[in-house]
């Protein structure tokens, strides 16, 4: 793809065209803070939740009366916590490749088929 091609796809020509990119980039970065904002509630959702089974767990142990309750207790928290752990970080990884895989502020289909057209990466 020549330089002036190039450029074409980032510069704008008018301020119509101006207008048009500062558009799509506040679009952009709104469409982002939806996305944080929901990968946040959905965090902190998890973590209340770990949180409430933590407490109902802790309650449990105080009410033992023998050793072999409270290993049982034990050992069923440490069952659930491990599942809780793994389910965070899959939360975790799905959070970041959702990221990972937004478009950059800017870049329409048009763009992108042009550059894959070319054998060049899209903007």
């Amino acid at each position: 793809m020549s330089q002036e091609s190039r450029g074409a796809l980032w510069a704008p020509r008018t301020g119509q065209d101006a207008l048009s990119r500062g558009k799509l980039e506040s679009e952009s970065q709104h469409a982002l803070a939806e996305q944080v904002r929901s990968a946040c509630a959905a965090w902190f959702s998890q973590a209340a939740l770990v949180q409430r089974h933590e407490a109902e767990f802790g309650l449990r142990l105080a009410q033992c009366r023998t050793t072999a309750e409270a290993a049982a207790v034990c050992g069923e928290w440490l069952g659930h916590r491990l599942d809780s752990a793994v389910a965070m970080h899959h939360q975790l990884l799905e959070i970041w490749m959702t990221f990972a895989t937004l478009e950059p502020p800017g870049v329409d289909d048009a763009a992108r088929h042009q550059a894959s057209r070319t054998g060049g990466s899209s903007p």
